[in-house]
């Protein structure tokens, strides 16, 4: 009961300020637009139905209408990002009204602050996430590999060099699908990678996906192993489950331990701090 009673206060306090948040998202964009008629009705219904598209395809998903949730997801993924930007955006742009005046000592013009400049603002800030959202979308689809060379004294000379392949975040499931895992697997193997180290979020809320994403992952090939930790995300999916198919992969799943990879390595891996809000 605890567990659950935490989880439910968790749900609360995460919805509440997501709700918050893109309330006065919502207030700005209608004030800054000044739109009236059906235009402002349109946009009203649009903002509200793209707020709610992310948490409505969650529960589609759990619900079992994987189709529904998989577009509701799409969209809601795409409006999370638009959000963080637009919010502080937003945000900054208010400070700025309410405390520059005051550090500078002198009003600004009101053809800085005023309505023509608010209008400005929001479709500078608006073509500016959309920009980002693109670029991020792009860079999502293609990785990039970045090469770190990390000097160790005391690796045996026939080890080196070690070369390890590092992976975080993929967050396999409705979004990240079968086509982009198997382009992911490919582009590790082609490093030719001695170790294989994934820190967390391999999974996304989506387990049942990840069922079908076994295969391709035991596809990833390192001569010592591959080895993970469980992020966040695990647990919002079921980190049972999620560590279940991870090791029908042949990955190794380290929660709270160390291991010793071929007697000259030691790795140590435990579990995200989540574990102790679901355990």
């Amino acid at each position: 009961m605890e567990s659950v009673r935490r989880m439910l206060i968790f749900l609360l306090v995460v919805f509440s300020i997501y709700l918050i948040e893109n309330a006065y998202i919502y207030i700005r964009l209608i004030q800054f637009l000044s739109l009236s008629g059906s235009l402002l009705l349109f946009l009203k219904i649009g903002l509200w139905l793209i707020v709610l598209a992310y948490p409505a395809g969650r529960v589609l998903e759990r619900a079992g209408f994987r189709v529904w949730a998989h577009h509701l997801t799409w969209v809601g993924s795409f409006w999370l990002g638009a959000m963080v930007y637009l919010f502080f955006g937003f945000l900054i742009f208010d400070l700025f009204r309410i405390f520059a005046p005051l550090a500078f000592r002198f009003h600004f013009p009101k053809v800085i602050l005023g309505v023509d400049a608010l209008r400005s603002i929001t479709a500078l800030l608006t073509a500016l996430t959309a920009f980002l959202l693109f670029f991020g979308y792009l860079r999502a689809r293609n990785p990039g590999v970045s090469y770190v060379a990390v000097p160790l004294k005391k690796l045996p000379a026939e080890k080196n060099p070690l070369r390890i392949v590092h992976l975080s975040d993929i967050h396999l499931g409705t979004i990240i699908g079968l086509k982009r895992l198997s382009k992911i697997v490919r582009r590790v193997n082609e490093l030719t990678p001695d170790l294989i180290l994934i820190t967390g979020d391999l999974v996304d809320e989506d387990v049942v996906a990840l069922e079908a994403m076994v295969e391709p992952l035991s596809k990833m090939k390192a001569k010592l192993g591959i080895f993970a930790v469980t992020g966040n995300h695990e647990y919002y999916a079921g980190a049972t489950k999620a560590i279940e198919a991870m090791k029908k992969a042949g990955i190794s799943v380290l929660r709270n331990e160390v291991v010793s990879v071929d007697n000259f390595l030691n790795l140590a891996g435990v579990d995200d701090l989540e574990s102790e809000r679901f355990e």
